[in-house]
């Protein structure tokens, strides 16, 4: 399996789907696979429930419920991630996926989430769920320190343990993205 393959959906949930995606490499970082961006973007495959990484809380939820933000990075999270992602960073099943105990989130290396907030993902529509679902990138958008900001709070967040994220990394990937070869659709 390429990037290039079709995929379905029922591919990618199931086991041997996942073993056959293969790690794509940013230039100059650790190798990114499809695999986290399908984490992210379906959801369902994501709880991970008793990792020492992730212990479910509710504080996060109801202080941003209240309009109690705290910090840049809740900031960022409420304007531009909370409409789908939710306050209570639970997403909405098998469309929307949660960012509470996702594995990609609570990745010890954070570049293929720093990758998916600047680039975006999207999953192509399928026969059985013909609407495509996606992301979108906010690279033109978010400095690197907002990004960095804004990770650290997920990071961080709804019972989420994992190390922050500074800009520099953020830097790093941002200028792999850029250097990278663009692709471009043929008419």
């Amino acid at each position: 399996m390429s990037i290039s393959d079709p995929v379905s959906i029922s591919d990618v949930v199931s086991e041997a789907g996942l073993a056959k995606i293969k790690p794509l490499r940013l230039s100059g970082s650790q190798p990114f696979t499809q695999q986290a961006n399908v984490f992210i973007m379906i959801g369902e495959r994501t709880n991970v429930a008793g990792s020492p990484k992730f212990a479910a809380n509710p504080a996060t939820a109801a202080a941003l419920a209240k309009g109690n933000e705290g910090s840049r990075g809740a900031e960022v999270y409420d304007d531009n991630c909370a409409a789908c992602h939710r306050t209570g960073g639970e997403g909405s099943p098998k469309v929307l996926p949660k960012i509470a105990g996702n594995p990609t989130v609570l990745a010890d290396d954070p570049d293929s989430l720093i990758r998916l907030v600047l680039a975006g993902s999207a999953l192509p529509g399928t026969t059985t769920a013909p609407s495509p679902l996606g992301m979108p990138g906010f690279a033109w958008r978010l400095s690197n320190d907002e990004v960095a900001q804004l990770l650290t709070f997920v990071r961080s967040s709804w019972g989420n343990r994992a190390s922050s994220v500074s800009a520099g990394q953020v830097g790093r990937v941002r200028a792999s993205l850029d250097s990278a070869p663009k692709v471009h659709a043929s008419n």
